[in-house]
């Protein structure tokens, strides 16, 4: 009877000194249920700031998913899987938290990308007023009012994601808008919005320009990145 009562109480205390499941693996409802609330600005702050520390792993990788991850924000998903499987990462898969996208490269080393790199929060402070007051403030600490915008040709050359280069003659002033219309008008008028521009592992805003806040200088190589099929589709016409 000991004996039995022994082999009883052992088997309550096996059944209750179970391991705890990956907390990142619990079902803990959606991604930003608790993400702090904060302006667009501040977000795009955080994102970069994301970006800006990342120091494991290979640092082309990183470089290589920041594009990735902002051409499926921008929607355009095909550029994004060419991205990752140019590079011999594995495709980008949400873990079961649902905070985090995660990937593997062609060593097996993981990288972790969180949910607001993706998405805006839901509780994201839609608040014109801050939002211009800290745009004021960043012009403002950038910008010297004083100076002259200089607007010398720059010439550099354009490397396409379709194996070609090309060269390119443009002011300092010149907006990479106009750019990517000069692209369009060498693609057989390829959907502008559609290309996408990257120098120094940065993607370039349609109101940046030639020379800022990143310059594109005299010889340099930069990127050009759209869906191969378009221009494949407007070859064959």
């Amino acid at each position: 009877q000991n004996f039995e009562f022994f082999t009883l109480s052992m088997g309550i205390l096996c059944s209750c000194a179970s391991i705890p499941r990956d907390l990142d693996d619990a079902d803990v409802g959606d991604w930003d249920d608790h993400f702090p609330a904060m302006s667009r600005t501040q977000l795009r702050r955080k994102r970069e700031e994301f970006w800006d520390t990342r120091n494991s792993n290979v640092r082309e990788v990183w470089m290589g998913l920041k594009q990735a991850v902002e051409c499926r924000r921008d929607g355009d998903n095909e550029t994004c899987e060419a991205i990752i499987e140019a590079m011999g990462c594995t495709p980008l898969k949400q873990s079961r938290s649902k905070k985090n996208i995660f990937c593997y490269d062609d060593h097996g080393s993981k990288y972790t990308l969180p949910m607001y790199l993706f998405k805006d929060p839901k509780n994201l402070l839609e608040n014109k007023g801050l939002e211009q007051k800290e745009v004021n403030i960043e012009e403002d600490i950038i910008e010297d009012e004083g100076a002259p915008k200089p607007n010398e040709e720059v010439v550099f050359k354009v490397r396409l994601n379709i194996g070609k280069d090309l060269d390119v003659k443009m002011k300092q002033q010149d907006s990479i808008q106009e750019l990517k219309r000069y692209l369009s008008q060498q693609l057989n008028d390829l959907d502008v919005t559609r290309i996408r521009i990257i120098a120094r592992g940065r993607m370039l805003s349609n109101d940046y320009t030639i020379n800022e806040p990143f310059p594109i200088k005299n010889g340099d190589i930069i990127h050009a990145s759209f869906p191969a099929s378009l221009y494949k589709d407007m070859e064959g016409q």
